[in-house]
């Protein structure tokens, strides 16, 4: 996840059952003592953070082990590519099935750009000074199929975006998009073969994968 900059502080809170958390930024204590953490304060640690680029970082410690779990936020560089994760890559031989491809913008370490639009005036004035506060724009990313299986929906999860879901493209959210495959067509039965998905946004470099379709009578687990 991301640490990005906002010119105000940033209220920062931790959710944990652990007895206390500490909090460095960019491995500095943010405060000196471990800040309590139980019922009496619903299990939560609030912090105030002025911005820096780096790493902030939770630590939450237990009663004589030390730290015992952490939680960590980087900064993201510049968007560079568009990156595809796929819940499978090999799927049965049939119109009964569905591949879902996540797609997300990411930086030259992999680390998720998330970048907002310009947001509609039904959100608070605190939402809008932190979606204007991101560097960049939400890219539109467009898709291509190649092989026996089409591209079945798009998505993005944007609650404000009324574009059509059976397009070929879709503008980001937060970063990410959502593509659906299926084997065959409308009239056309599936068959095995490499489907392959292509995703290009401009001035990012494109994606691809492939997903096997194969003869099997059996669906894969769940």
């Amino acid at each position: 996840m991301n640490w990005f900059n906002r010119k105000k502080p940033l209220k920062v809170r931790v959710y944990t059952k652990l007895p206390c958390v500490t909090l460095q930024l960019n491995n500095r204590s943010v405060t000196q003592d471990c800040q309590p953490v139980g019922r009496d304060q619903k299990y939560t640690a609030t912090f105030s953070v002025n911005f820096e680029p780096g790493s902030l970082v939770a630590l939450g410690h237990a009663a004589d082990m030390g730290v015992v779990a952490t939680a960590v936020l980087i900064t993201h560089d510049q968007p560079i590519r568009l990156l595809l994760k796929a819940d499978c890559v090999e799927i049965r031989a049939s119109r009964d099935e569905l591949i879902y491809v996540a797609v997300e913008v990411v930086d030259d370490a992999g680390r998720l750009v998330a970048c907002y639009d310009d947001p509609p005036p039904l959100r608070s004035r605190e939402d809008v000074s932190l979606l204007m506060s991101y560097p960049c724009k939400p890219p539109t990313v467009f898709f291509s199929v190649e092989g026996p299986g089409t591209l079945e929906a798009v998505g993005s999860a944007d609650p404000w975006d009324t574009a059509s879901f059976n397009a070929r493209q879709r503008k980001m959210y937060r970063g990410r998009a959502l593509a659906i495959l299926r084997p065959g067509a409308v009239g056309v039965p599936a068959i095995a073969g490499v489907l392959r998905l292509n995703a290009s946004a401009e001035g990012l470099i494109s994606a691809s994968m492939i997903v096997r379709i194969v003869d099997h009578p059996n669906p894969r687990p769940i």
